[in-house]
């Protein structure tokens, strides 16, 4: 054989040996990637496995933190129920009684009963809280599995369910849940399930026994959240203006000799909320722009006035409680500024009655001189309750002007200065027609009707029906602004000396003269609240027609200055300040901006609410964040400044608490109490509070897993 095939058969065999040995590797790396791709595909399913475990076992331990919530809610109504029952307790009545089974033979309290009683009631509560139906199963059932519960793959949620629906502590005050826990991922389903028992909860608080009770007779002196015998202002500090104010509890300002005296906003941007009954012998002035001032409770007043200049001016009188949101006002309701909105959930009662004078300053109206009444955005009246107005409005046109309107509103006195052509005949009385009248060129600035030929005066009924017929004769050339952007909602009840306007469509002669007596009795009552409140600050106790805070507080009687702080940062303070210095009290990011630099500083801590009693025979301003709860009396004027939150919150138990341990600070500071009226106060024995834990109360067993 030659070289050359030698060479070809070899190469041949090569071929075959490569071929043979490419077929083995590509066997071998199928082998392998089918291996691997099988190992994965279980691994991921193993994973997804796992997952599903996971995500159902966290919807057992969610469900175990449901339990724990409803649990501590049972506690809490448990505490609610056993201090209900401490409440209703009265140990006093208890020791008058001869036979009692709270008083020991030795007249001493028996405290195992109580605390026996204390542990059953709030035994019952707990139970009752966990165990009542809602919406068909027992509480802490219906909360486990009505629950969105937290947890979650691609927005997929385990589904926790428990066996029973209704349960009951058991003979060994123990309850126990199925519960049962599925996640479905994949159709990969993973189901775990576990038994959660809930303990009844041992009521080991060492609560508290009256050991001392003693009464402390009610006085009008801090019977309010706040007392003051001068004005209660609201500035602004600076450049600073005004913020927001809250008052709970009522408040009685008798205000100073100034024609401006009384509640007076002076700083804009306020926002401020009282929450009771609002009382000044003088006026309620609102002299800022932007401002709201809502009232929770009922307004006792001798004006309620809204500046000129100002803007944007709400002011809200809201229902609280028995108190029906009403305005008491012995003169006037007016409104100066532009957008400025009234609103008056209950009545308004103007209670001056011009027909016993005729002086502008006892003559009650509602007088409306705003040019944006009833425009888009505009100035707004609204009254929801009653309505009742005793007198007219005057215009300020060199004297005073008697109109015959109960409700004026700008430019309608125009109808005076016109005269009647074609009307003014009226049955049984002088006409008013201009044959007949008589116009003052004199004695005014602008002509008016004011007397009729004979040389009588026209009376505010006269210029009612003058009104009337001007409306009817001059309604196409000269109309008079019939009110629109004033609401009555229920004007049925609307009665009024003189005439009203309102809604835009109505104009209605004076009313109140024609009413029955019962009307008039019925206003006799609404003045004697006003002058209840007013004149008496509340006490229907006294038997003097009018009463003042020295009445009440005797300022002489406090021979020292007596100021109790606690490590000169005070969270408490008693304040009794026998001089005329002026003091301020500085709550957090407090400045002295505009305060006088002979004021007595009182600073508080920045980080609590303060508990106290302030009385100051001077003026008391008050800067920077405040969280009081108590009574500020102050003889002179309170400054509300700048624009951090004031809170003042009346506190009746802290104020009887320490005038009772204290008495010999108080006595004789306070004069006029009641006789009859007093508060118990009960001193207690210090007491422990007991723990409820949630590990303790709830524990686990039979952990397993179904699927």
């Amino acid at each position: 054989m030659s070289l050359s095939g030698k060479f070809k058969k070899r190469r041949g065999s090569t071929l075959i040996l490569l071929l043979s040995i490419v077929s083995v590797l590509s066997i071998l790396g199928i082998t392998i990637m089918t291996i691997t791709i099988s190992e994965y595909k279980m691994k991921k399913l193993d994973s997804k496995a796992k997952l599903n475990f996971y995500m159902s076992e966290a919807g057992l331990d969610e469900a175990y933190g449901i339990i724990g919530e409803v649990v501590e809610e049972a506690v809490n109504y448990g505490k609610e129920k056993v201090n209900n029952y401490m409440n209703s307790l009265d140990l006093e009545a208890e020791m008058e009684k001869e036979d009692s089974p709270y008083i020991l033979e030795d007249g001493s309290i028996n405290h195992e009963l109580i605390k026996q009683e204390q542990r059953l009631v709030f035994e019952n509560g707990y139970k009752k809280y966990i165990t009542e139906p809602v919406g068909g199963k027992s509480r802490v059932i219906d909360s486990i599995e009505r629950a969105s519960y937290n947890i979650n793959h691609n927005g997929i949620r385990p589904v926790v369910d428990v066996e029973q629906n209704i349960i009951n502590f058991d003979d060994d005050s123990l309850i126990t849940l199925n519960v049962k826990s599925t996640f479905n991922n994949d159709n990969i389903k993973k189901v775990l399930s576990v038994q959660y028992d809930i303990n009844l909860a041992k009521y080991n608080k060492d609560y508290s026994i009256p050991t001392e009770i003693s009464k402390v007779f009610y006085n009008t002196g801090w019977s309010k959240a706040i007392t003051i015998g001068g004005d209660f202002v609201f500035k602004k500090q600076g450049n600073i203006n005004g913020g927001e104010n809250i008052v709970n509890g009522d408040i009685y300002v008798n205000g100073s000799s100034s024609n401006a005296g009384g509640i007076v906003v002076l700083a804009d941007d306020s926002d401020i909320n009282f929450y009771g009954k609002l009382i000044t012998k003088k006026d309620t002035l609102i002299n800022s722009s932007d401002t709201k001032f809502n009232i929770n409770g009922n307004l006792y007043t001798r004006n309620l006035k809204i500046s000129k200049n100002t803007n944007n001016v709400d002011v809200n009188i809201e229902k609280l409680v028995d108190l029906k949101g009403s305005v008491y006002a012995m003169d006037d309701l007016e409104i100066n500024g532009s957008k400025a909105n009234v609103k008056i959930s209950g009545g308004y009662y103007g209670l001056a009655d011009n027909t016993e004078s005729s002086m502008h300053d006892k003559s009650s109206c509602i007088n409306i001189n705003s040019s944006d009444l009833g425009k888009e955005d505009g100035t707004s009246l609204e009254i929801d309750g009653e309505t009742y107005i005793l007198g007219t409005a005057f215009i300020d046109v060199g004297p005073g002007y008697e109109t015959g309107e109960s409700i004026a509103v700008r430019g309608n006195y125009k109808a005076y200065t016109y005269p009647l052509n074609d009307l003014g005949d009226r049955e049984g009385k002088q006409s008013l027609n201009k044959e007949n009248v008589y116009f003052d060129r004199e004695n005014y600035i602008i002509p008016l009707v004011t007397k009729f030929k004979n040389g009588k005066d026209l009376v505010l009924f006269d210029k009612d029906d003058y009104l009337k017929f001007y409306h009817q004769e001059y309604q196409d050339s000269s109309k008079l602004n019939l009110g629109e952007g004033i609401k009555l909602s229920d004007s049925s009840k609307a009665y009024h000396m003189g005439a009203i306007v309102h809604n835009g469509t109505s104009l209605i002669g004076s009313n109140l003269s024609k009413q029955s007596g019962d009307i008039w009795s019925y206003i006799n009552d609404l003045k004697e609240i006003y002058h209840l409140y007013v004149e008496k600050m509340g006490d229907k106790e006294t038997s003097k027609e009018q009463m003042t805070l020295k009445d009440y507080v005797d300022f002489d009687s406090m021979n020292q200055e007596y100021l109790n702080i606690k490590d000169g940062i005070s969270s408490e303070i008693v304040l009794l300040e026998n001089t005329n210095d002026d003091y301020v009290i500085i709550g957090k990011n407090g400045n002295l901006t505009d305060i006088p630099d002979s004021a007595k500083h009182v600073k508080l801590d920045d980080n609590k609410k303060v508990k106290g009693i302030i009385i100051t025979n001077g003026n008391l301003y008050i800067t920077g964040e405040v969280d009081f709860r108590g009574t500020i009396i102050c003889n002179k004027n309170l400054y509300m400044m700048g624009n951090s939150k004031k809170k003042i919150t009346y506190d009746e138990s802290y104020i009887t608490n320490v005038i009772s341990k204290k008495s010999k600070i108080f006595d004789g500071l306070f004069n006029n109490n009641s006789k009859d009226n007093y508060i118990t106060y009960k001193e207690y024995h210090s007491s422990t509070e007991g723990s409820f834990t949630q590990n303790k109360l709830i524990s686990f067993k039979n952990w397993k897993i179904d699927y």
